[in-house]
């Protein structure tokens, strides 16, 4: 149950009082009404109210990494997890931004109900513990029956009752494979190696036997097996496809570059993918490095301790690369602002050409459409005749 406190975000903006401000996201009751963008996580079970082509993906409860449209319309009354106005705790949101209402929170959300039946069933008994303990019962009922029949036999032929039970239980303990342990120990510690050797990690040494009886293993979902990591590959620009290295990772390594970061054509593809995309790096302190602060009751010895953490965590991050740090957003927006981030800040290239806003303060961009697999941004960029922009990010799939 521990575990599933990773699923919380931190902070959620919350409407309270007429007006939203970020609380911290375990204060949430059901009642309140909370906004989310691309990036966050769920942060309990909502109904949604109003929806700008939010996509959420439920690998958390289904295992499935398709992002999920959410609309207002309830598409499947009688099946709450697949109606399309319900958002679940512990879900990411791909995609788009959305207003709802809580509903559910802790236990009772979804994923707590999940937990709680996981931790209440019993793990069934592999076949090997099923054939030892067989094993060890009867050779039990053995041993105490042999133990039994030398007790009567020595007591007949007329030995002492202490010697006849030290005779009995010699036979007992005599009966009794003391090495078995060590044996079976041995024998699992190395067929689970042999399986390591087939890259096959084996989490319980129980399971070996019937890993080593299997020849194919059969996954339906490609998300179970991948990383869910994408990087760019190639940069077309002046009718040249051309090969994207990452200018950090060879870095003082003399290489040649196929593509030229002073090129205006690049330029402005580098503008178009850094503007068209919302992700972005997340330098936030991992939840489960802040677990201990909880047992700390002085606020001041907390602070400092959370300073303490977070200022570690964000050396451990300088000293990444861009291709390793974490990124909020979806897997393709997280491949470029990766490559394009050592050629210019992400955030201040966002900075220079800033999105317009409308008349009540929402900004000028349409999220990307499943129906037209295109997204829109009006930014602020001064031209010799006009002084906006408006960059696409369209998803081109080729015929052959």
């Amino acid at each position: 149950m521990a575990s599933f406190k990773n699923f919380i975000p931190l902070k959620t903006k919350c409407l309270r009082n007429g007006e939203w401000s970020d609380i911290p996201a375990a204060n949430l009751v059901p009642g309140d009404i909370v906004e989310v963008k691309a990036g966050d996580k769920i942060p309990a079970d909502m109904r949604i109210l109003a929806t700008q082509e939010m996509k959420v993906e439920n690998s958390s409860l289904t295992g499935e990494p398709d992002a999920l449209l959410r609309t207002v319309e309830c598409t499947h009354p009688e099946h709450p997890l697949e109606t399309c106005n319900l958002a679940f705790f512990g879900t990411l949101c791909k995609e788009g931004t959305a207003k709802g209402i809580v509903i559910n929170t802790g236990d009772n959300t979804v994923i707590g109900q999940i937990a709680s039946l996981a931790t209440s069933s019993r793990a069934a008994d592999s076949p090997l513990t099923q054939e030892i303990n067989r094993f060890i019962l009867a050779i039990s009922v053995i041993s105490f029956a042999m133990g039994v029949l030398i007790f009567i036999l020595c007591f007949i032929l007329g030995y002492s009752a202490l010697n006849s039970l030290v005779f009995g239980i010699s036979i007992i303990v005599a009966n009794v494979p003391e090495g078995i342990l060590t044996t079976l120990t041995v024998a699992i510690s190395i067929a689970s190696q042999r399986l390591a050797a087939s890259k096959v990690l084996v989490k319980n040494l129980d399971s070996v036997e019937t890993l080593g009886c299997t020849t194919v293993i059969c996954s339906d979902k490609t998300g179970t097996l991948t990383q869910n990591r994408m990087t760019v590959a190639n940069v077309w620009y002046n009718n040249q496809i051309r090969k994207a290295d990452n200018r950090q990772k060879y870095e003082g390594k003399n290489h040649k570059f196929e593509y030229d970061i002073e090129d205006p054509n690049f330029q402005v593809l580098q503008e178009c993918a850094v503007l068209g995309s919302e992700a972005i790096f997340n330098n936030t302190v991992p939840v489960e490095r802040m677990k201990h602060l909880e047992e700390i009751h002085n606020e001041e010895q907390k602070a400092k301790e959370r300073q303490k953490i977070e200022e570690s965590y964000q050396k451990e991050l300088s000293a990444k690369l861009w291709l390793d740090r974490p990124v909020l957003g979806d897997a393709s927006e997280t491949a470029l602002v990766k490559f394009f981030q050592p050629i210019e800040d992400i955030l201040e290239t966002r900075k220079k050409y800033p999105t317009l806003k409308y008349a009540d303060g929402s900004e000028a961009k349409m999220p990307f459409n499943s129906n037209n697999k295109f997204a829109i941004n009006i930014v602020k960029f001064p031209t010799p005749t006009s002084h906006h922009c408006i960059f696409m990010k369209v998803i081109i799939i080729p015929l052959a």
